[in-house]
């Protein structure tokens, strides 16, 4: 007598088996969308300056300068004819500022200009407990209540011999005034193609001077940075690569 073969018996219908490789499939789906999100989001962070400054340390103004729109719109009417070589030059200072501000941030004990040529003070070390750099890249410029740091290319950081005289300014300063307070106004570079590069490069200059003011014994809240005003000088400056005012308010 032949036996009688029974299929395992399942209590589950066949909707309920598809129904779950649908959702395994869309979890799957899930976690790569979010797994892709985070690594936008880390690339967006590490292309982004990560340099901070509140709203506090800034001096903002609510009036755009229209000087600075239509230098960007001639830069873009100039660039049209030779877009592709002035996207890749664009890529190429993008890449130099970003390693440059990776140098601030990370605070080593030399960094190198953007040339790659200048050995320079890093972002306020304390430049009497190091050896002394004859190489001059900056020029600086004295007032009575303001000092001028002009630059000879698109470098960040001040020399060794500009990080001693602005020392001395300001130990002057603190013997005159004793209670005063640093406003710090850089003007932009004008030899790069991007007006973003242009501010990325002004706002690490600007860091990097706020920062070594602050080795010399001033507090955070003793420094300003304004960004929107264009300092009251009586000299007559290159604005070619840009420079940094420090002016002391009594």
């Amino acid at each position: 007598m032949a036996q009688k073969f029974e299929e395992e018996f399942n209590p589950w219908p066949s909707f309920v088996d598809i129904f779950s490789s649908v959702i395994l499939v869309l979890l799957l789906f899930l976690l790569v969308v979010l797994a892709n999100l985070g690594y936008y989001a880390q690339f967006k962070y590490k292309i982004s300056y990560t340099g901070s400054i509140s709203s506090d340390d800034l001096i903002l103004k609510d009036s755009s300068s229209s000087e600075n729109s239509v230098e960007v719109q001639s830069s873009n009417s100039s660039s049209a004819p030779n877009s592709d070589l002035n996207i890749q030059i664009i890529k190429e200072q993008k890449q130099m500022v970003l390693a440059l501000e990776n140098q601030i941030n990370s605070d080593p004990i030399n960094v190198k200009s953007a040339e790659g040529s200048d050995e320079v003070v890093s972002s306020g070390v304390n430049v009497a407990d190091k050896k002394e750099n004859t190489t001059e890249v900056q020029n600086m410029i004295t007032a009575e209540d303001y000092l001028i740091v002009t630059y000879k290319a698109d470098e960040l950081f001040v020399d060794d011999i500009i990080s001693k005289k602005l020392r001395d300014f300001l130990n002057k300063a603190k013997v005159k005034y004793p209670k005063h307070e640093i406003v710090i106004y850089s003007y932009e570079i004008k030899n790069v193609l991007s007006a973003t590069i242009s501010k990325q490069i002004s706002l690490a200059r600007t860091m990097s001077i706020r920062n070594l003011i602050k080795k010399f014994g001033y507090e955070k809240k003793d420094i300003k940075i304004d960004l929107g005003t264009k300092p009251e000088i009586k000299e007559d400056i290159d604005p070619k690569n840009g420079y940094i005012v420090i002016k002391i308010v009594k």
